[in-house]
């Protein structure tokens, strides 16, 4: 990924984080600490145990502060908006063909995401 790529996900997911579950007030100034380990996370668990793994791990967390939001986001990252993570993880299932470009994909935008959640007030 090159500079101005990196600028593109860097705009691309804060725009899309302002439209998440991740924030804790609704004046979306700050978001839940945990987020930037689970973003932190992402991206390294995909490279070392892989991307179906990592997402089925991701999208099974569904009780309050979770990891599926983050999935959330980086789905309309990656898709656009309205593209949801079921989407992106039917068509890492069903699509092997894809895996490799979405796999890149994913760790690009969760490293931009990292840097936009740090930008923000983190809480408990």
């Amino acid at each position: 990924m090159n500079k101005l790529q990196y600028e593109a996900w860097v705009i691309n997911a804060d725009e899309k984080l302002q439209h998440s579950n991740l924030f804790k007030d609704p004046a979306h100034q700050e978001i839940y600490s945990s987020y930037n380990g689970y973003v932190s996370a992402l991206g390294v668990s995909v490279l070392m145990t892989g991307l179906v793994p990592t997402l089925a791990i991701y999208y099974q967390d569904n009780d309050g502060v979770c990891r599926k939001n983050i999935l959330e986001v980086i789905a309309e990252m990656i898709g656009g908006r309205g593209y949801t993570a079921q989407q992106l993880l039917d068509t890492v299932l069903h699509s092997p063909d894809r895996r490799e470009e979405l796999q890149k994909r994913i760790v690009e935008s969760s490293i931009a995401l990292k840097q936009v959640i740090r930008t923000y007030k983190l809480v408990d």
